[in-house]
């Protein structure tokens, strides 16, 4: 998860120097994944249908996919919308991350919580 985003933070300048971009546009490109953050609120239906594991193998899928297009993307509205396709990547699985390790801990579901939340990127 870590190269989603720190990642994408020590190649965003470098990728937007290269292509003339500003520095405007390179931090808006780094922030361009939470744009789908609010996505997060319509998790749980989708995890109740298809279960947390589907979901958690299909958001790997999109980051890859984001990911792997930057080396081919040129243009700005590309990098933004693979960075909009990471962000729905990063969505599916930390929406499904705990539900998996609170199923991990049937007694201590507190204990279960804080160790997702200090693992995050």
């Amino acid at each position: 998860m870590g190269t989603a985003v720190y990642g994408f933070i020590m190649i965003a300048d470098s990728m937007a120097r290269a292509h003339g971009w500003s520095e405007t546009a390179a931090a808006s490109l780094v922030s361009a994944m939470w744009i789908v953050a609010p996505l997060a609120l319509l998790s749980a239906p989708v995890i109740s249908r298809y279960g947390p594991w589907k979901l958690i193998v299909a958001g790997l899928l999109l980051l890859s996919l984001g990911f792997s297009g930057l080396a081919v993307a040129s243009e700005f509205w590309q990098v933004y919308a693979l960075r909009v396709l990471m962000g729905l990547g990063k969505v599916a699985i930390m929406t499904s991350i705990p539900i998996v390790v609170a199923q991990w801990f049937d007694r201590r579901f507190g204990t279960a919580i804080a160790i997702v939340w200090a693992g995050r990127s």
